[in-house]
């Protein structure tokens, strides 16, 4: 009878972290779990008494990833108590921010915190010497995301152009 346990915490390279268990027993797998824990941030409780124009703000930066969702998410809660209805133009557009938000996401996980290690570098700052043209094309594809979501919606709390512009004017 053989026996495999692993079982690795805080795998880093996604947007938090994460943890593996894998449990092998003659063979066969007994147990797989991917879990992604997350400590209770208690952003509810900084609303209770806020006025609800600041709630969206407030929501907002509960993620500096998935912002938009966030403050999406909250103006929803708004629109819901208000009895608000929205136009399908709104859903719409609404839809196409969370598709600039996704492509954002995306980029990040692939192209920054995983391509390193499926390129053998231990980080994205050797990889632009290794892999320029990775670099570079993660670079690009952030600032499309950034300007579609500013487009949509006004500000982001990303990396924003002109720092973008700068790393890519130093990798180009």
């Amino acid at each position: 009878m053989t026996q495999l346990n692993i079982n690795v915490h805080y795998v880093t390279r996604i947007e938090g972290h994460g943890n593996l268990v894998l449990n092998v027993k003659d063979g066969k797998i007994e147990e797989l779990k991917w879990e992604v824990p997350e400590s209770p941030r208690f952003f509810e409780a900084m609303l209770i008494g806020r006025h609800y124009d600041d709630v969206h703000h407030i929501a907002s930066r509960i993620c500096g990833i998935c912002s938009i969702a966030h403050t999406t998410a909250s103006i929803q809660a708004t629109e819901a108590a208000f009895g608000i209805q929205l136009s399908e133009q709104t859903i719409l557009l609404r839809k196409l921010l969370f598709d600039a938000e996704m492509l954002e996401s995306h980029v990040l996980h692939t192209l920054f915190l995983a391509a390193p290690d499926f390129l053998g570098v231990d980080s994205v700052i050797p990889l632009a010497d290794t892999h320029k043209d990775v670099v570079v094309l993660a670079l690009r594809l952030k600032r499309l995301a950034y300007n579609l979501a500013e487009a949509l919606a006004g500000r982001r709390l990303i990396l924003y152009p002109a720092r973008l512009a700068v790393l890519l004017n130093c990798l180009i």
